[in-house]
């Protein structure tokens, strides 16, 4: 099935499967195209820009699958992150160790802790304003974690 979708100002177009996550479509251009996965139902979406205001999402039939992150600090006493996120398509015919040093070189050297926490504006080690590898991987696990204190809460 194909969606109509209609885009905000900004511009962003909601998934329609789930309603939940935007999607930015401002860098398509009228009549290009690109594959996108939801961050909040794990759909991925053949998206069109048709005009100025509007584009199409064709879900494709392939889902990422949901997974947990377990990173932890080298500080005194060490501080542990859960990371709800997904493993990405691109990424499925991948041995689990090669998955395992992907996601070790992505959380260790390449990403900035404040990419994976949304509402953090800004973190600083010193006057370094752009720490990297301040975490360490521990674990990847299928599923997203629950808090076991928030258990029974509607999310």
């Amino acid at each position: 099935m194909i969606y109509n979708c209609p885009l905000d100002e900004n511009p962003h177009i909601k998934c329609p499967l789930c309603l939940r996550y935007s999607f930015n479509i401002g860098n398509l251009k009228i009549g290009q195209w690109s594959l996108r996965c939801c961050e909040s139902c794990g759909q991925q979406l053949h998206i069109v820009r048709s005009t100025r205001s509007s584009a199409t999402a064709e879900p494709t039939g392939k889902k990422q699958t949901k997974i947990t992150v377990t990173l932890v600090s080298d500080t005194v006493p060490p501080i542990e992150m859960k990371v709800n996120t997904w493993r990405p398509l691109h990424s499925d015919n991948r041995s689990p160790e090669e998955f395992f040093q992907n996601q070790k070189f992505y959380y260790e050297e390449y990403t900035c802790p404040t990419n994976w926490l949304y509402e953090v504006e800004q973190m600083s080690v010193g006057n370094d304003h752009d720490p990297h590898g301040l975490f360490r991987l521990v674990s990847i696990e299928e599923g997203h974690f629950k808090d076991p204190c928030l258990l029974g809460e509607e999310e």
